[in-house]
């Protein structure tokens, strides 16, 4: 179970980091 939990940490942790990097890009799209 351990093992599954910090799987699901550095997915959470991933797509957090995708969702900044869109952010960002979206961001410079609008300017």
């Amino acid at each position: 179970m351990a093992e599954v939990m910090y799987q699901l940490a550095f997915i959470q942790i991933m797509l957090k980091n995708i969702s900044k990097d869109f952010n960002l890009k979206s961001d410079t799209r609008v300017w």
